[in-house]
C-alpha cells in the first residue's frame, strides 16, 4: 500500500472478463460477475491481487456457480496501468449495459490460448 496502488471500486453485478494470467489457480479465461470484493485481504498482496467472490458465467451469461478468485488488480477496470516492473497493462472497459470487463484482449498470450 505504501506505493499508492489502490483496488478500484467494483460494485456487485460488475462482469469481469479475465485472461488466464489475470487470476491465480486457474489455467483458462474467466468470466465472473462480482458479488463481493475482499478489500481487507488485498493488503496482504500489496494491492497487486485481490480476492473477488462472485458467480462464474458461461459465454452466454448463464451462471455456472460460485467462485472465489484471486485477481490481478491491473486487470480490473480502473486498475493501475503498469505492473510492478513498470510494464504497460491494459485496463477494463465499460459495456453499454453498465457491465465492466477486465482486460480481455490485446495483451501477451501464448499460441495455445
Amino acid at each position: 500500500m505504501s506505493d499508492g496502488r489502490e483496488v478500484p471500486h467494483l460494485p456487485p453485478g460488475t462482469v469481469l472478463d479475465l485472461g488466464a494470467d489475470d487470476w491465480r489457480y486457474g489455467d483458462q479465461r474467466l468470466r465472473l460477475m462480482v458479488e463481493f470484493v475482499r478489500l481487507d485481504l488485498s493488503r496482504y498482496y500489496d494491492n497487486e491481487w485481490v480476492w473477488i467472490s462472485g458467480q462464474r458465467l458461461a459465454r452466454d451469461g448463464s451462471p455456472l456457480g460460485h467462485l472465489d478468485a484471486l485477481v490481478r488488480v491491473a486487470a480490473l477496470p480502473g486498475g493501475p496501468t503498469t505492473d510492478g516492473n513498470g510494464a504497460s497493462r491494459g485496463n477494463g472497459t465499460s459495456h453499454g449495459n453498465g457491465a465492466a470487463t477486465g482486460r480481455a484482449r490485446g495483451h501477451r498470450r501464448s499460441a495455445n490460448r
